[in-house]
């Protein structure tokens, strides 16, 4: 992840800035609306990310338990 440090937004603002995942680009040199958007769909990206890995995570658990337990039964 990227690091984390204090950043002038266009409009004259300074914010610190989130850190996200190398892949994520934010530019913080668009029009306000614009670094918004950009701003909601890199924090849905990621956690749209971590949710999938959770999902993914029980389901590979879920499967490695049924085969174990189908392997003991034979």
């Amino acid at each position: 992840m990227g690091s984390s440090a204090a950043v002038r937004l266009p409009w004259g603002a300074v914010r610190e800035r989130v850190a996200f995942p190398e892949s994520v680009h934010v530019s913080v040199n668009n029009k306000p609306g614009a670094f918004v958007l950009q701003m909601i769909f890199a924090e849905f990206t990621v956690l749209a990310e971590k949710k999938i890995e959770l999902v993914l995570d029980t389901q590979v658990y879920q499967l490695t338990t049924v085969l174990c337990l189908l392997s003991l039964s034979m």
